[in-house]
């Protein structure tokens, strides 16, 4: 579920949706947490919802076809599905997303590297261990670190065309739909290149693909376990109208009943 601090995308894992109630009630407060409300979350029929849906490419096949058959489950289930079109969105998220995202997370963990933990912020950028995120904020200490100039432009300029884009994609539907990543879990150790049916990006931006544009624009999303793709745990990422966090945890909860079962890994 997107936390956002000011602009940049983030996030928490709850275990399930009773936590992810408890986040978002205390997320949505002035700050202090607050226990979850008792309220029941809305009861949303599946013959009366409606849902956008993409599969993004480049993507890996496995992953593919894991989304497809998600889909037909929740078509025979009386989901109504309507292929939509981000495109716009990701590419207006190209334009945006990395600079907001690497600006933002570069002067808040400086300040922190020197605030809570006694260290510089090129000793805290040393000690990252993922070579591929070390790489990126690495970049931010000389010169090709993002300028306020263009940091500015991607709030100002671009991230309002980007909820524009969005708000364009939501038009007769309740929610989009989409996999959480383009492919599975990679092997501890390979953060270089990640092959996506044949295109390789760099492992940042090729787990962030689905991911980052809704979380960007201020979406509120959500991922669903559903079942695995080459033996891996899949995800259904579910996006929701800005402010309509509440109705996205009922969609949720009414799509989370006729998914599969989250697999137990052998121990």
């Amino acid at each position: 579920m997107a936390v956002r601090w000011p602009q940049g995308p983030g996030g928490h894992a709850p275990r399930g949706l009773a936590s992810a109630k408890t986040g978002d009630f205390s997320f949505a407060t002035s700050g202090e947490f607050y226990p979850a409300s008792d309220t029941p979350l809305p009861f949303v029929a599946l013959n009366g919802l409606t849902l956008g849906f993409q599969c993004p490419e480049p993507i890996d096949p496995a992953v593919a076809a894991a989304f497809a058959s998600s889909v037909e489950r929740l078509r025979a289930a009386g989901v109504r599905l309507v292929a939509i079109d981000i495109t716009e969105a990701q590419a207006i998220d190209n334009a945006c997303g990395f600079p907001i995202a690497v600006y933002e997370s570069a002067l808040s963990m400086s300040e922190l590297a020197v605030t809570k933990l006694g260290i510089s912020w090129p000793s805290f950028v040393d000690a990252i261990e993922s070579p591929d995120v070390q790489a990126v904020f690495a970049s931010q200490l000389g010169n090709e670190a993002i300028p306020e100039a263009a940091y500015r432009d991607a709030v100002d300029v671009q991230l309002p065309r980007l909820r524009a884009a969005f708000d364009r994609v939501f038009i007769g539907v309740d929610a989009i739909l989409y996999p959480t990543t383009a492919h599975t879990a990679p092997r501890i150790g390979d953060t270089g290149m990640t092959d996506l049916g044949g295109a390789l990006l760099p492992t940042f931006p090729a787990y962030t693909l689905t991911s980052r544009p809704d979380s960007m624009a201020g979406l509120p999303s959500i991922s669903l376990p559903a079942g695995l793709a080459n033996g891996l745990p899949f995800g259904l990422q579910v996006a929701g109208r800005p402010g309509a966090d509440r109705h996205l945890l009922g969609i949720a909860s009414a799509l989370e009943a006729i998914l599969p079962a989250r697999p137990v890994p052998p121990l």
